[in-house]
């Protein structure tokens, strides 16, 4: 069976006190690869946590349960695709982006919703925002999301193809991290979230 590799971002911009939101869900294709935009939230500086807090559903597990999490991820390749990743950033005068944990559980949630659709989505994604700016004073959140690549240098020579998933992985951020999670096809899930605290 001919294995397709997929890009998927969905653009949304959303300013979460005023509950408005835009989006452009423009795909293109090239050769074997579907891309579009990426998901952009930026929280409103009149927000405060508990206005946050209160639309939000709270990431609610026991320290096992994040264990059994964390062992879901390729955490080789995880680390590979940080370090390309700041490689890359430092080669256009961008600062490193620090890893964080909470991102990468949230991440790995997520593959998991994709791989159980056999699909890469946003889906959900302004409850990861709500969830990290639950326990962060988190300004700004972005994801990209990619399937289908085996290496850190092939993932992320693709999401760099996109002006969008570029934007994300050269922008003003302060961490971030990437979760790379296999079905059981041994086909890579990755779901990659970008944070700027206040």
């Amino acid at each position: 069976m001919k294995m397709r590799v997929f890009l998927l971002l969905c653009i949304s911009f959303l300013i979460i006190s005023c509950d408005s939101e835009e989006n452009n869900n423009d795909v293109s294709n090239t050769n074997d690869s579907m891309i579009s935009a990426s998901l952009d939230i930026t929280n409103n500086e009149s927000n405060n946590q508990d206005d946050i807090a209160e639309r939000c559903k709270l990431l609610n597990i026991s320290a096992s349960q994040r264990d059994e999490l964390l062992l879901l991820n390729d955490t080789s390749l995880s680390n590979e695709v940080l370090s390309e990743l700041n490689k890359h950033r430092a080669s256009q005068g961008k600062k490193e982006l620090t890893f964080n944990e909470d991102l990468l559980v949230l991440g790995i949630q997520h593959n998991q919703y994709q791989i159980a659709q056999d699909d890469i989505s946003h889906d959900f994604g302004d409850d990861r925002f709500c969830t990290i700016s639950s326990v962060l004073p988190v300004f700004s959140f972005a994801e990209n999301t990619a399937f289908g690549f085996d290496t850190a240098q092939k993932v992320l020579n693709a999401l760099l193809e996109s002006p969008s998933h570029r934007r994300n992985i050269e922008g003003d951020f302060d961490s971030m991290a990437t979760a790379v999670s296999i079905n059981t096809n041994g086909v890579h899930f990755y779901t990659q979230i970008f944070i700027k605290l206040q």
